[in-house]
């Protein structure tokens, strides 16, 4: 129905899909879109026939016969037959040949209970199990068999191993990264003061009561290094760039490797489930097929299969890297709690002769705008 055509020949079309769709099939696009064309549609659904123009009835290949639902119905020829399935209908095909020979009235009330009967018939749909669903969360169960279809429980552990390897290895460039940094600051700010050569000058500011003179007095000591040396035990810029390279060709490495063998881990699945599946189909009985119609059945080789094919491995490689960058985040603030504490204790104490030396800075602002009282 893609392509304007003037006569379309639609091999049953209606059998892959289950009584509500093909009903909306015919409906709405045989009936309704392809109004006014040639539509020659091969099926064995008998409740859409009082809708066709011409029937034709074929019988191991051969027309048996054919003409309008009206006048089928009054032929009497097998097609009234393959509708009438009802005991009493049977009954009469057992019947000898003598019976043909019954009153007119009588054949024109059997007539009539078969017209009534193909009526009804017609117009019935056939009956469709409701699919069971499973609601709530997933069961480990079911994760455990989707494990189990990609590979034994070793490959699944190599595979995760793999990733929690590419997660250690990113904290650990970031944390030489942070590392590095620390050491180029104290190569850029590099002050060695030796023990015995250091010299104590007291420095003493006076402050008069006359506001010209704003000056407060304050003792302070300042330890004034002569000789400088160099931090020897510091690793040099180029071992740094050389250790980070070789952090970032590590990185890149395992996280190709565990994204394919994650990836190949689930397409494994993928292939096992499907196997599963469609030998299920083939060893299943004929009431299978009457309780499930064609179209449910190919759902699941189709639309299903194909979530668990794209969809699925996806969403599983993105929930994995986020539980690992979860727990990398909350193991670096354990570790930042634990020794951040240490170094505030140890830089709170220096910080006192700064926050005076600004105070006492402040002072001639204060006197030259005479807000020594406010």
């Amino acid at each position: 129905v893609y392509k304007e055509a003037d006569i379309y020949l639609l091999d049953d079309p209606l059998s892959a899909v289950d009584t509500r769709v093909g009903r909306h099939l015919f409906e709405d696009c045989i009936c309704g879109f392809l109004v006014g064309k040639t539509r020659v549609l091969v099926t064995h659904q008998l409740q859409y026939l009082h809708t066709a123009d011409d029937i034709i009835i074929l019988n191991n290949g051969a027309v048996e016969a054919r003409g309008t639902y009206t006048e089928l119905r009054k032929s009497g020829v097998d097609f009234a037959k393959k509708l009438a399935v009802g005991p009493e209908e049977h009954e009469d095909e057992e019947k000898p040949l003598a019976n043909s020979t019954q009153s007119p009235v009588r054949r024109n009330v059997r007539h009539t209970s078969e017209s009534s009967t193909v009526s009804s018939m017609s117009w019935s749909e056939p009956q469709m199990l409701a699919e069971m669903r499973s609601r709530g969360g997933v069961s480990f169960s079911v994760y455990r068999a989707y494990c189990a279809a990609g590979g034994s429980c070793g490959i699944t552990l190599l595979v995760f191993g793999v990733c929690i390897l590419a997660q250690f290895v990113f904290s650990l460039g970031d944390y030489w990264m942070s590392y590095w940094s620390d050491i180029e600051e104290q190569r850029a700010s590099q002050i060695c003061v030796p023990a015995n050569n250091t010299s104590m000058i007291n420095v003493t500011f006076t402050v008069e009561n006359d506001i010209s003179s704003p000056f407060c007095c304050v003792n302070s000591t300042i330890i004034a290094a002569t000789n400088c040396t160099e931090l020897e035990w510091l690793p040099s810029t180029e071992t740094c760039i050389l250790v980070y390279t070789g952090f970032i060709i590590a990185i890149i490495v395992l996280a190709f490797s565990s994204v394919f063998s994650f990836f190949a881990m689930c397409m494994r699945a993928s292939v096992n489930l499907h196997n599963a599946m469609f030998t299920s189909i083939t060893r299943a009985t004929m009431q299978f097929f009457n309780n499930n119609p064609s179209g449910q059945i190919l759902n699941r080789f189709s639309k299903d299969m194909g979530s668990v094919d794209e969809s699925l491995p996806r969403t599983m490689i993105d929930c994995v890297q986020f539980l690992f960058d979860v727990a990398d985040r909350t193991g670096t603030d354990w570790c930042c709690v634990g020794c951040g504490s240490g170094e505030l204790l140890v830089t709170d104490p220096s910080s006192s002769d700064v926050c005076f030396h600004l105070c006492a800075e402040g002072l001639l602002c204060l006197h030259v705008t005479q807000h020594q009282e406010t």
